[in-house]
């Protein structure tokens, strides 16, 4: 994501931007939905995976 007007400091991979990557870890049809995201980012309370 970019973010063109944010307040300084907004973005957690850089001034205005935060990069993430995702996967789908498990599809159950009608059911359930489990993905990870991974962000990238200097500071290590923003960086990791979330499932």
């Amino acid at each position: 994501m970019t973010y063109d007007t944010t307040p300084e400091g907004f973005g957690k991979t850089s001034e205005n931007t935060d990069t993430t990557e995702g996967a789908f870890l498990e599809l159950f049809q009608e059911a359930k939905i489990v993905q990870s995201a991974r962000f990238d980012s200097n500071d290590p309370a923003f960086a990791d995976e979330m499932i």
